[in-house]
């Protein structure tokens, strides 16, 4: 199975925390792919040290990273989904890792996300997106799902960033990218499987659709630090 990480951020974390991780805990050594807008000199040659990591230059065009980041991924992915079976987006909030391949396995054939619940949701409505109140209504009283962690078959993923990068024109700032990931997740007929993330509560392992799966009884493979 051809596999393919995307993500983008701080390089110092990158290097130094992000891929040292995944790579350990998460026994992931395949390919990853770095979206880089503004990265030093240095820290070109230093991702050009890791293995299986490819270093793509972006131009950013919205304020807002975390909603740009859609629009590159669009293009990126655009010309080489084809090349893999299954694409993970997986951004440097993630930091501890357990073995990843399971969520790979799922998702050949279905997207898995994660979901979360947060304590105020009145941030996540947005205005100035055609059809918002029809989508919001639909989405209003489910779990939010993070835009953090999202994992499927290529295509899938690539038909992901490209609704998020058209609808993204109309208005732009923190939490778009992640409602109008909602919006397609939920409101369009898109096979999905919710892969949860219980904590604090002394839950460990992967929760996909209903049904705990403790992976060598680690810690869980996604930690966002957005979730409540």
């Amino acid at each position: 199975m051809r596999q393919l990480i995307i993500t983008t951020g701080s390089w110092k974390y990158l290097t130094r925390v992000w891929l040292p991780s995944l790579r350990q805990r998460g026994e992931y050594n395949g390919e990853v792919l770095v979206l880089d807008y503004d990265y030093p000199p240095e820290a070109v040659e230093k991702l050009k040290e890791e293995k299986n990591v490819t270093l793509i230059k972006v131009t950013k065009v919205f304020n807002l990273i975390p909603c740009d980041r859609f629009r590159a991924m669009a293009e990126i992915l655009e010309k080489i989904h084809q090349n893999y079976d299954v694409v993970m987006h997986l951004d440097l909030d993630t930091e501890f890792f357990q073995p990843i391949q399971p969520l790979f396995n799922y998702a050949k054939e279905k997207i898995c996300y994660v979901e979360e619940w947060v304590a105020n949701r009145a941030w996540f409505k947005p205005s100035g997106i055609p059809n918002i109140e029809e989508w919001w209504n639909k989405i209003a009283s489910r779990a939010i799902i993070n835009s953090g962690m999202l994992i499927g078959p290529s295509k899938l993923i690539l038909e992901a960033y490209k609704f998020i990068a058209e609808q993204l024109k109309y208005k732009n700032s923190w939490g778009y990218d992640q409602l109008l990931l909602n919006v397609y997740l939920y409101c369009f007929d898109v096979p999905k499987i919710s892969v949860e993330r219980k904590w604090n509560h002394g839950q460990k392992g992967y929760r996909i659709e209903g049904k705990v799966f403790d992976l060598e009884g680690e810690e869980i493979a996604i930690l966002h630090k957005r979730n409540v």
